[in-house]
């Protein structure tokens, strides 16, 4: 109530009466202004913001919005750090209200879902994931704005009543979602193969094993991935054949470094016989047992120990002829990557080779301590789409076994070929001479299907006579025996 109103409830006249001493109560609650709303859709610091403006500028990562509806530069950032920060944050937090409803709309119906909360745990903290997610809801969101102009311009004015109204919000907040749900998936898939690259060249791998590499480098080796099918086409297998490979080497039996030799008297809890170890909970036995331990004359295994043997490297050497072209050699080089994760775990040196006919082999020498994902790259880039001479590997190999520095130890080495070249009696005799005084295990899997007289099932390939196990395969496939003892070494 202002002062006038009050003065004429009283009967009072405004000159005979000093206003300026009246307290009229005012509720200031009720005339208090809400919040200003926000520039950003989440709250966001200014070092937030710079962050995606910097992604802003990365044209092949976060382009810029190019969208008449948005005026200027500034508001792209903006939209840019939202996006960021919905990837990056730790912990993003929505904004009450923001200068642009759609994008609250939008950001509001993206954070909520459950297939948001999966992949933040994959961007957060993560520039090049987080760069990569972003670019993807940006794109969603101005899709929604397009779509959202569009029915405007369609649309009949209509005297509409609160049912009305709530029928719109509903259908602008399924709308927002549709785009949000689009763009998570779209994300998803992008942030994943970042993921399996990363696992693939050996980057900060989440067993530990990976090398570091900066936002920069990691970001220009993905886009030459992205950019080269065969490349894209490589790591895909290499996935799901590491994947296969972790499963195995978490299952697989090892060798102890122990031998049992017999029983002795002890109360190496480790040791104890099973039925010493049940008989102490039974009441009958127990306190018998129980003294004996203090006694130190439980029956326990007697060991002997037995030293662990060096581990060499792991060979992968791949046909590059011209009939290995396309699934074969993508195949193929995927399976190489995950064997180049098991060498990683185990700290063991990985040399992959690939050869054709004669002048065309190449050797990459990789040590656990560190890999050259530039090299990696070029070498699973390459197809010499030659003849072939199995000579490459069986003779070359060895003469340049010392040149290459690795450590001696027991070597597994992998022949991969869909060829057959008959072998003569000195190319046999000297390889399965080097084979013995490096203790190398060599198995070699033949890709039918190529040249060759792979017709008959009991047809013996020349191969096997310098192999420690061979098989004939119609492909590469995980559900192959030959895959799966080569990733169980």
């Amino acid at each position: 109530m202002d002062t006038d109103k009050l003065l004429d409830a009283l009967n009072l006249d405004a000159d005979s009466v000093n206003t300026d001493d009246v307290d009229l109560g005012t509720d200031t609650t009720a005339t208090a202004k809400a919040p200003p709303a926000s520039p950003t859709a989440l709250k966001l610091d200014e070092w937030s913001v710079r962050r995606g403006e910097d992604a802003m500028s990365k044209g092949d990562v976060l382009p810029p919005i190019l969208h008449p509806l948005i005026s200027s530069e500034e508001e792209e950032t903006l939209i840019a750090a939202d996006m960021m920060g919905a990837a990056f944050e730790l912990e993003p937090e929505l904004a009450e209200s923001c200068e642009d409803p759609i994008r609250h709309r939008f950001m509001e119906q993206l954070m909520q879902t459950e297939e948001y909360q999966s992949l933040h745990e994959s961007t957060q903290l993560d520039v090049v994931a987080s760069e990569l997610a972003a670019g993807h809801f940006a794109q969603g969101y101005v899709e929604l704005v397009q779509e959202v102009e569009e029915e405007k311009e369609e649309e009949e004015p209509q005297d509409g009543d609160g049912n009305d109204d709530g029928k719109k919000d509903l259908k602008k907040k399924i709308q927002a979602a549709g785009k949000a749900a689009k763009a998570l998936g779209e994300a998803t898939k992008d942030v994943d193969d970042l993921s399996d690259a990363q696992q693939a060249l050996g980057i900060g791998t989440e067993d530990g094993n990976g090398d570091s590499v900066n936002a920069a480098e990691l970001r220009k080796q993905f886009d030459l991935i992205r950019k080269n099918p065969m490349l894209r086409a490589v790591i895909d297998n290499a996935g799901r054949y590491r994947r296969y490979a972790r499963a195995l080497q978490r299952t697989k039996t090892m060798h102890g470094s122990d031998e049992v030799t017999g029983i002795e008297m002890g109360n190496d809890f480790s040791k104890v016989l099973p039925s010493e170890l049940a008989m102490m909970t039974d009441n009958d036995f127990e306190l018998i047992k129980f003294r004996e331990f203090l006694e130190a004359s439980l029956l326990q295994f007697e060991e002997k120990g037995t030293k662990k043997k060096a581990k060499g490297p792991i060979v992968v050497s791949i046909d590059e002829s011209g009939s290995m072209h396309g699934n074969k050699i993508e195949q193929a080089k995927g399976f190489a990557l995950a064997m180049g994760w098991i060498a990683r775990t185990q700290k063991r040196w990985i040399l992959l080779h690939g050869w054709a006919n004669y002048g065309q082999s190449r050797i990459l020498a990789l040590p656990p301590s560190g890999w050259n994902q530039i090299d990696l790259i070029d070498w699973l880039s390459q197809f010499f789409s030659g003849g072939t001479d199995i000579g490459i590997p069986l003779e070359q190999l060895p003469k340049q076994w010392k040149q290459l520095g690795c450590p001696a130890g027991k070597t597994d080495m992998i022949l991969l070929t869909d060829d057959e070249v008959n072998l003569t009696p000195e190319i046999v005799e000297s390889f399965n001479a080097w084979k013995e005084d490096n203790e190398v295990r060599l198995y070699s899997m033949i890709l039918t299907g190529g040249y060759g007289y792979y017709g008959s099932s009991d047809y013996e390939p020349s191969l096997a006579q310098v192999s420690d196990k061979w098989w004939k395969l119609e492909n590469l496939n995980i559900e192959n025996d030959a895959i799966r003892d080569a990733l169980s070494v």
